[in-house]
Formats: structure tokens, C-alpha cells, sequence
């Protein structure tokens, strides 16, 4: 069994990198943490674990030995395979994973891609009697967990989330409404009479329109059209 390697990055992939020792390259299957750390060039140590198939040979390669024996014990669970297993190890640290399982989260499990409720509750039951909760895990979990819960608070505040609150969407309906409602009444409103200038203003030199004191001309005593036109008692000339 290869239980380490040691070699130059010379290649990464979408869900590997290639490790080159002594000429020879080994392609290693890594968690995506360890991945989006690692460079061409680097020199990169790895505790590794070799999946033998019939058709066959896959080498996953981790950080630390912890991270590789939780790998491990993962794949004695039913229906978790090699491919799941990197799969929890990637959405979450081996402290957090630890939390979860002592803590009995299944919730936290469920969460990775992949993971369905039945198989969180297994994966709960086969590593509750294998894993030890260490100092640390705890504070590992709530920084995991707040992080994801971050990540969906942003999305709900931009693109998709960009959706008017129920309060906002009935605030801008009553200012339509009374958009409306003050159309509405400004056409029914009466249209104003045709103004003219009044037989004040014609007879005794009025200088203005809009002049609503009396005056006396040849013809009687007369009104400004205004205030005729507003409902008042004038005359019109």
C-alpha cells in the first residue's frame, strides 16, 4: 500500500493534481481546500490512501493523517464510496466533522452535495463509537456552519435575492393607488370657463384678471369673471 508521497506539483485538475517523484508522475485525488492552495511547482507532501478496483487503481492523497484515517473510516459506511468520502472532507475540516458527529449533527452532514438525510444518520451511527471529540472542534463547527450561513444571506441579497419585501410591495401598490386615484379626480374636476376680461376691468381701467372688488360701471355693478367662473353670485358681463 502507498501510505505517502512526497514530489513537485506538475499538473492540476478540476478534482486532482500530479505529483512528480523521481520521474514519475502520480495522479492524486485531493480534498478542494488542498487543491486551491497548491501550485505548479510546489513541493507537496501528502498522506495517501490507494482505492483498489477490478479495472482500477485510484490514489487520494490529504494533509494530514487525520484527515486520511477519517477518509477511511468514511468508506465503512454503507453507500459511501471513495468519491462522497473526499466529497465530506472537502465541505468540511476534519475538527468540524468531528463536532457534527459527537454532537449528533446530522443536519451539518446533510448540507455537503451528495449527502442525503439517510446517509448522514449512517454516517452518524458508524463513526459515533470511532471518532473522540478534541479541544477545538466545537469552535471548528460554528465557524463552518456561520460561514455557510453567511454565503446564503449574501445570495439572498443579490441576484436572485434582489426581490421586494412583502412590506415594499404594498407600499409601492398604495402609492400607485393613490397615483391613480389623484388622476382620477383631477379628470373629473370641472373644466374652468373660458376667462374674458370682465366689465370692470373694461369700464373702469381694472389692472388685473384676477381683481375680485367690485366696481361700478355704466351697465350695473359687476363681478370679475373669476370669481363668477369659482360659484360666486357675479354677473357675467
Amino acid at each position: 500500500m502507498i501510505a505517502s508521497l512526497s514530489g513537485r506539483v506538475t499538473h492540476l485538475d478540476e478534482n486532482s493534481l500530479t505529483l512528480e517523484i523521481s520521474g514519475v508522475g502520480f495522479k492524486v485525488s485531493v480534498p478542494k481546500p488542498l487543491l486551491q492552495d497548491a501550485h505548479v511547482g510546489q513541493i507537496l507532501s501528502l498522506h495517501t490512501y490507494l482505492v483498489v478496483r477490478e479495472n482500477e487503481l485510484s490514489l487520494y492523497g490529504f494533509p494530514s493523517l487525520e484527515s486520511r484515517n477519517l477518509f477511511v473510516l468514511l468508506l465503512g459506511v454503507d453507500r459511501v464510496g471513495p468519491r462522497l468520502a473526499l466529497a465530506l472532507l472537502s465541505n468540511l475540516t476534519p475538527a468540524a466533522l468531528r463536532a457534527a458527529v459527537v454532537n449528533g449533527h446530522s443536519a451539518v452532514i446533510s448540507k455537503v452535495p451528495g449527502v442525503g438525510s439517510k446517509t448522514a444518520q449512517k454516517i452518524l451511527l458508524h463513526l459515533a463509537d470511532r471518532v473522540l471529540p478534541a479541544e477545538g472542534d466545537e469552535l471548528a463547527l460554528q465557524r463552518q456552519t456561520s460561514d455557510g450561513d453567511g454565503n446564503d444571506a449574501n445570495r439572498s441579497t443579490t441576484g436572485e435575492g434582489r426581490r421586494a419585501s412583502p412590506q415594499g410591495r404594498s407600499g409601492r401598490g398604495k402609492q400607485d393607488a393613490g397615483r391613480h386615484a389623484t388622476g382620477r379626480a383631477r379628470q373629473s374636476r370641472p373644466a374652468h370657463a373660458p376667462r374674458r376680461r370682465c366689465a370692470d376691468q373694461e369700464m373702469a381701467g381694472c389692472g388685473s384678471l384676477l381683481c375680485r372688488s367690485p366696481r361700478r360701471s355704466g351697465s350695473g355693478r359687476q363681478r370679475c369673471l373669476v370669481l363668477q367662473g369659482e360659484g360666486g353670485n357675479g354677473v357675467w358681463p
